[in-house]
């Protein structure tokens, strides 16, 4: 059985937020497609390190143009 995909944007990249990337990103029917935060410095960083092309600072706007599964 084929293992479907899951299109995932994380919330908040504090403490809590990092530990979901990384487990989303360790998960092989997950795909860790945004993330969204208010403190753009923060968030551009976190997108930097963890290599996620696609970042927001609202939330609506992530919701949007992505085609998230969950969030």
């Amino acid at each position: 059985m084929r293992n479907k995909i899951v299109r995932i944007g994380v919330v908040g990249i504090g403490i809590w937020g990092r530990m979901h990337v990384r487990a989303y990103m360790q998960h092989p029917s997950a795909e860790l497609a945004a993330l969204c935060d208010l403190d753009e410095n923060r968030l551009q960083k976190a997108a930097e390190e963890f290599g996620v092309p696609k970042y927001y600072t609202k939330i609506d706007e992530m919701r949007e143009k992505e085609q998230l599964q969950g969030i």
